[in-house]
C-alpha cells in the first residue's frame, strides 16, 4: 500500500493549481469532493430516484430472502404450520374488523375433544387435519374471536360443511344442513 507521500507526484492539481493533485485522477482530494457536493445537489430528483430503485432492490432481495427462509421452516415443521395457519388466519381477520377475542391451537385441539371429532353440522366423523374452525356468529356479522363463538366443521372436502354455512348465523345454516342431511343420508 502507498504511503501519503507516494500518492502524491508533486505536481499542482489540474483544476484548482493550489495543492498536490492525486496520482490517479490528476486532481487533488478537495476537487473531488466538491464535485461529488456538485452532482449530489444538482439534481436531487435523480438522486432520490436511485435512493429509491435501491432501497426497492434491497427490500426485494429481503424479501425472497425471508420466502426462502419460511419455505425451509415449513417444510421442515410441517405439523406447527398447519396448526397455526387457521389459528393466524382467523386472528388477523378479527384484528381487521375490530372485534375481539382470540383461540389458540389448544382450544381448537379441546374443542376437537369436546365433539368427539365430529361435525357440529353433518355430524360425521372428521380427522384432525379435516377440522376447520367455524365461528357461530360470523366475524362479519358481528361475532368475536373467542373459542365461546367457535365450533368445528368438517372443511377439506369441496362440499364442506364450513364452505356451505359461509358466514350464515347457526339457525340459517342448521336448516341448509338439515335439508342436506335428508337429501344426502335421508335422515335429519
Amino acid at each position: 500500500m502507498p504511503t501519503p507521500a507516494e500518492k502524491y507526484d508533486g505536481k499542482p492539481c489540474r483544476n484548482c493549481q493550489t495543492t498536490l493533485k492525486y496520482r490517479s485522477n490528476s486532481t487533488c482530494v478537495a476537487c473531488c469532493f466538491r464535485k461529488s457536493v456538485e452532482r449530489r445537489t444538482a439534481d436531487p430528483a435523480r438522486k432520490r430516484e436511485l435512493n429509491r430503485l435501491s432501497e426497492q432492490k434491497r427490500r426485494e432481495a429481503k424479501r425472497e430472502l425471508y420466502r426462502a427462509s419460511h419455505a425451509r421452516w415449513k417444510s421442515a415443521n410441517r405439523d406447527a404450520y398447519a396448526r397455526s395457519v387457521n389459528v393466524h388466519t382467523n386472528r388477523r381477520r378479527a384484528r381487521k374488523l375490530g372485534v375481539g377475542g382470540k383461540y389458540t391451537w389448544e382450544d381448537k385441539r379441546a374443542l376437537y375433544i369436546a365433539q368427539d371429532g365430529i361435525c357440529a353440522h353433518c355430524w360425521t366423523p372428521m380427522f384432525w387435519d379435516e377440522a376447520t374452525v367455524d365461528h357461530i356468529i360470523p366475524l362479519s356479522r358481528g361475532g368475536d374471536n373467542s373459542p365461546d363463538n367457535l365450533q368445528l366443521l368438517c372443511g377439506i372436502k369441496l362440499n364442506c360443511c364450513n364452505g356451505r354455512k359461509h358466514n350464515r348465523y347457526e339457525h340459517e345454516a342448521l336448516i341448509r344442513a338439515e335439508a342436506f342431511r335428508i337429501k344426502h343420508y335421508g335422515f335429519a
